[in-house]
């Protein structure tokens, strides 16, 4: 067989399999096109609602560049996402896995590394416990809802091919560290968070994004105007937690863009917005490649955004010097 048919016959296995992703799923308009886990279509802003695809022009795209479809988790839809880690071995769950798969009896498909799973199902991600935690076996379980991309493989485990109402909020409460109470946060608001986990590397001040950012708005950039649009809304939301969630993550995201990836500058400028609230500094964990650390919700989301970011402003600063 030569090379070209047999690279057309990959791409219409790779088609015909996402076929078998459930309905409810591709009919949302919220694909990407990834490379390597890595968003190409689009390439940027990729958690805005209007830069998503339909499912039918994410998959040609994919199949036409030899890439991956992944699907966006947005406040909006009703999913929450089990992404399980390092709990496939030899072609065998872990029994914390099986437990966990067969409690839920939702959408099961073997992750893209093929050591690990995605869970897809109806329900609702617990702000009261940490998104992520080692299981007692082996891996560990990170859970999502928004702001999140998920490479889809659509090789369903265990016959797992509709997505159900499963016991989300059971595993959560199983399997996860519950937030303290007892934490408060501190009176007043510091430019650096509790943590002290956060360097600075220019001598860049809040305000100069914010006439930066003003002034790009000014000349009609829609990026600005997001920007500014966030930098000044309430940190409130009608729809509720996940939502709130969501849009912090987007105004973090353009904040990499405007500081350069500069998570102490991109702290601060978070803070002197409207959307600053007492969660900035609450206590949450995460993992790090030999163990877990405590960090505040604030440092996770700028971390988070860094991380995803994938576009730098290169133009000239407006400042108050």
């Amino acid at each position: 067989m030569k090379a070209k048919q047999l690279m057309t016959d990959v791409r219409q296995q790779k088609e015909q399999r996402w076929e078998d992703i459930p309905t409810s799923l591709r009919t949302r308009d919220q694909w990407i096109v990834t490379s390597e886990k890595v968003p190409t279509y689009p390439q940027n802003g990729w958690q805005q609602t209007s830069n998503q695809l339909p499912f039918s022009e994410a998959v040609h795209l994919a199949v036409s560049h030899g890439m991956e479809i992944a699907f966006v988790l947005s406040a909006d839809d009703p999913f929450v996402v089990f992404d399980l880690d390092g709990v496939v071995s030899n072609g065998e769950l872990s029994t914390d896995a099986i437990d966990i798969v067969e409690s839920v009896d939702s959408y099961t498909e073997l992750s893209r590394s093929g050591t690990g799973l995605h869970v897809f199902l109806k329900g609702e991600q617990l702000p009261e416990y940490n998104y992520r935690e080692e299981l007692p076996k082996r891996g560990k379980l990170e859970v999502f809802s928004s702001s999140q991309c998920i490479v889809m493989t659509a090789e369903v485990v265990h016959g797992q091919d509709q997505i159900t109402d499963g016991s989300g909020a059971a595993v959560q409460r199983e399997y996860l560290p519950e937030l303290s109470d007892s934490y408060e946060p501190p009176r007043e608001v510091r430019p650096i968070s509790v943590t002290n986990q956060l360097e600075q590397t220019t001598d860049l001040k809040p305000a100069d994004i914010r006439l930066t950012v003003e002034e790009y708005a000014k000349a009609g950039s829609d990026g600005a105007e997001r920007a500014l649009e966030y930098w000044t809304s309430p940190n409130a939301t009608p729809n509720g937690e996940r939502e709130r969630i969501e849009a912090d993550m987007t105004f973090a995201s353009d904040l990499a863009f405007w500081c350069r990836e500069d998570v102490y500058l991109m702290d601060a400028c978070f803070r002197e917005s409207a959307r600053m609230f007492d969660r900035w500094e609450q206590p949450v964990y995460r993992e790090t490649t030999s163990s877990q650390r405590k960090m505040t919700y604030g440092e996770d989301v700028v971390y988070k955004a860094k991380e995803t970011n994938f576009d730098v402003f290169d133009g000239h600063y407006v400042t108050h010097r």
